[in-house]
């Protein structure tokens, strides 16, 4: 089907998935069109560098004696 010449499209992202296959998908009607995506997920990245040590949290209240 065609759409009338000046007719805009509302394109939405809908829902963003990792599963495999890759796949996209269209939904709605037009004007109001959702865009729906599934991705492969990569593989893990490696570890990063250890944080700074946070503060000390409060002392509980069987320590305060």
């Amino acid at each position: 089907p065609t759409r009338p010449a000046g007719e805009s499209i509302d394109l939405t992202i809908g829902t963003v998935t990792t599963d495999d296959p890759a796949e996209a998908t269209i939904t709605g009607t037009a004007p109001n069109l959702v865009l729906n995506l599934t991705i492969p997920q990569g593989p893990t990245g490696p570890t990063g560098p250890t944080g700074p040590t946070g503060p000390t949290g409060p002392i509980s209240p069987s320590e305060n004696v």
